[in-house]
């Protein structure tokens, strides 16, 4: 009975655990005191890990308002290139943004604005053949087709020098083709 309303009681946790030891009594800090050590140290990891993931939500937030006040500045370009550049965030956070405010894509200034954005992620991760592939997909967007033929032909050579799978390879040269073909069109 007494196990089963201890069980009953961590049930209502969501990170919490409930640890048997037959070996211990009521002084198990004396019997057992790795237990408590590890118990410890599993409360301080999950409280670090929490932090992290707020502060990352947080400078996500701050680079979304961040970025569409460099829509504003007197030097948008500059603006972006500081925005991008805040502790925490990687690659990918900066990729989705630009994204994010790419939206549909049918509005000019929001278009310009991602490709700032997703320009800037690839000039800050140039060995990235996804930031390149990000870049060359807003400036065909934008019309600038052999900006953006180039931009995928860099994703591509990155990608196969890195080893990436046929999938990724396929989409990238899926990409170069569709930017090769309207870049024949008047």
């Amino acid at each position: 009975a007494w196990r089963q309303l201890h069980s009953d009681f961590f049930a209502q946790f969501s990170n919490g655990a409930h640890v048997l030891t037959p070996v211990s009594g009521h002084h198990i800090q004396f019997d057992e005191p790795h237990l408590v050590v590890a118990a410890v140290d599993q409360v301080i990891r999950l409280s670090q890990e929490q932090a992290q993931r707020r502060a990352l939500e947080a400078a996500r937030a701050k680079l979304g308002g961040d970025l569409q006040a460099a829509a504003a500045a007197a030097d948008p370009q500059a603006a972006v290139e500081q925005a991008i550049r805040a502790p925490g965030l990687s690659e990918a956070d900066v990729n989705n943004a630009g994204y994010a405010i790419l939206g549909d894509g049918k509005q000019a200034p929001r278009a310009q604005l991602a490709a700032l954005v997703l320009g800037a992620n690839a000039r800050l991760y140039p060995k990235s053949d996804n930031a390149a592939d990000s870049h060359g997909e807003v400036l065909l967007k934008l019309g600038r087709r052999a900006e953006a033929r180039a931009e995928f032909a860099r994703a591509l050579s990155l990608a196969e020098a890195a080893g990436r799978s046929p999938r990724v390879l396929d989409s990238y040269r899926k990409h170069l083709a569709e930017a090769a073909e309207l870049a024949a069109k008047p």
